[in-house]
C-alpha cells in the first residue's frame, strides 16, 4: 500500500502570500462607479487613482475598465448591462 499524503515544504508565510496577492491583478469597481455617474446627472467626475478601487491604476486602464463596463451586454437578456452605457 502507497502513502498518498503530500509534503510541502516551500510552505509561504504571510508576507510571502501578501507579496504574491499583491502582484495579482485586482478588479475595479467601474460598472457600479459608472451607474453613479449616470444617474448624478454631472457632466464628467474626477476619478480617485489613489484610493478605492482604481488605486495603482494609470488613467489608461481606468479607462479600458469603463468602456468594458459601458459596453458589457448581457448573456441573459440581450441588452446593455448598464443603460445608456453607449452614451458615455
Amino acid at each position: 500500500m502507497t502513502d498518498n499524503t503530500e509534503t510541502f515544504d516551500n510552505e509561504l508565510d504571510l508576507a510571502e502570500i501578501d507579496n504574491v496577492l499583491g502582484q495579482t491583478r485586482s478588479k475595479t469597481n467601474a460598472a457600479e462607479f459608472l451607474r453613479t455617474f449616470l444617474d448624478s446627472g454631472k457632466l464628467g467626475i474626477e476619478v480617485d487613482l489613489n484610493s478605492g478601487s482604481f488605486v495603482g491604476k494609470d488613467a489608461k486602464q481606468v479607462k479600458m475598465a469603463f468602456d468594458n463596463a459601458r459596453k458589457k451586454v448581457s448573456d441573459i437578456i440581450g441588452e446593455l448591462v448598464i443603460a445608456g452605457g453607449t452614451d458615455v
